[in-house]
């Protein structure tokens, strides 16, 4: 039978305890030995496990704030791994933010060919994604296949709530799907390579001042912001505006994936209020 070490001290307090014929207390565990108490040891023990229960206790305030918003928010922090979803598996028409599932199509076309983005293809997506050019992007579509393509596209990615349209713009996706879409294009150790991957933030991070709203409200001086929005009048909706955002945000102390999809708004501009407002109290309340 293997000897099981006795702490010395302990084993001192044993001795003197049989000579004396006193009764021998040993420490209490810490904790009342309730779950509550319990669950505070294993926190205190466990960083992770505290800072997780931080993060829930943000979520739920975060959730109460958006309760009555029909709009879609979905976050990813990219340093911890922790998310946060409100109507975050509902899908809304995508506009151009569907430009960023193209992109990922053409670049993952490229890299199963084993090679870089041709000149015209280069051009295409720079116009796509920076000045938000739907011929580009109608172009582009085409070339990886269009529903078929990026049908393709999507479930090698895993976003399997996003349903591609004939025309892309009416592509439905939830807020989920695309914050793991802009995660998996921009993060190391997914499906896409180093030059993809700088291809894409090259792009998103060069979007024409006009355009350059959205999640990128919520960032602080001096942040980067990889980001591509989308806005379309809908007459199914008697006229009312999409207004959408996906992004990354990164600094010395942040790195997070954020995504607003909203419908519904009385016109352009309110939507793009709307949406920065909401990105801006997602991170605040987070703690980002």
């Amino acid at each position: 039978m293997p000897r099981i070490p006795f702490p010395s001290a302990l084993l001192t307090a044993a001795v003197v305890a049989v000579v004396t014929g006193s009764v021998l207390s040993l420490p209490a565990p810490p904790g009342d030995g309730t779950p509550a108490a319990e669950a505070e040891v294993v926190a205190q023990a466990d960083p992770r496990a505290e800072a997780r229960r931080a993060w829930d206790v943000r979520a739920a305030a975060l959730t109460a704030a958006l309760a009555a918003e029909d709009a879609g928010v979905a976050v990813i922090d990219n340093s911890t791994g922790f998310t946060f979803g409100h109507l975050g598996d509902v899908a809304f028409e995508s506009a151009s933010v569907a430009k960023v599932g193209i992109l990922a199509a053409v670049l993952l076309l490229a890299q199963d060919q084993d090679r870089e983005l041709t000149a015209t293809e280069t051009r295409l997506a720079t116009r796509m994604i920076g000045v938000s050019d739907n011929d580009a992007a109608s172009t582009l579509y085409a070339e990886i296949g269009a529903v078929a393509g990026l049908g393709a596209a999507t479930a090698r990615l895993g976003l399997t709530d996003t349903v591609p349209d004939e025309s892309w713009g009416l592509t439905r996706t939830t807020p989920d799907d695309q914050a793991r879409l802009v995660s998996a294009l921009l993060m190391p150790d997914g499906a896409f390579s180093a030059y993809s991957r700088q291809v894409a933030e090259d792009l998103m991070t060069s979007i024409d001042p006009d355009q350059d709203w959205g999640v990128g409200a919520a960032a602080a001086p001096g942040e980067r912001v990889a980001l591509k929005n989308g806005w379309l009048s809908r007459d199914t909706e008697d006229g009312t505006w999409i207004a959408n955002s996906v992004g990354r945000i990164t600094g010395a102390s942040a790195d997070l994936t954020l995504v607003v999809l909203s419908h519904g708004n009385a016109g352009y501009q309110t939507g793009v209020d709307r949406v920065e407002r909401l990105a801006t109290l997602t991170r605040a309340t987070l703690a980002l």
